[in-house]
């Protein structure tokens, strides 16, 4: 298999905005993966008011989206919002969603760790935590 490894030129004005990463080859029909997207917000917003926002956003737009829980997570030294959700995927499948919100300044990051809900999604949750306890902009 070739490198993951690689180097862009990125033209004047242009950020990168979002990350993806493609777990290992699994059998079925998903693979799991983390995103980290980044996007700008007004000064003074807080996390949990980002998160908020986020939610509405989520219940709007993706099928079957549902709230799990929620808790928080240490990234970079401070407390970060952390939900548990599931939404219903392309052919109806259900897949569950950790995601981890950090937000500092003006600038707001989602970490999310998305697989099949069941035991392969709580397979990869401890996998999911340590890499967003990683996270470090």
């Amino acid at each position: 298999m070739g490198s993951t490894d690689y180097a862009l030129a990125a033209p004047a004005g242009y950020r990168a905005k979002m990350l993806v990463l493609a777990g290992p080859e699994e059998t079925g029909p998903f693979r799991r993966n983390i995103v980290v997207s980044h996007e700008a917000v007004a000064a003074g917003t807080t996390a949990d008011a980002h998160v908020a926002a986020q939610l509405a956003v989520f219940q709007k737009n993706m099928a079957g989206f549902k709230l799990v829980k929620r808790g928080s997570i240490e990234i970079g030294g401070q407390s970060c919002p952390l939900i548990e959700a599931q939404a219903m995927g392309p052919g109806g499948m259900l897949y569950g969603q950790l995601i981890a919100y950090f937000v500092r300044g003006e600038d707001a990051w989602a970490l999310s760790g998305t697989h099949v809900f069941g035991p392969p999604f709580e397979s990869a949750r401890a996998e999911y935590a340590a890499v967003f306890r990683s996270f470090s902009p």
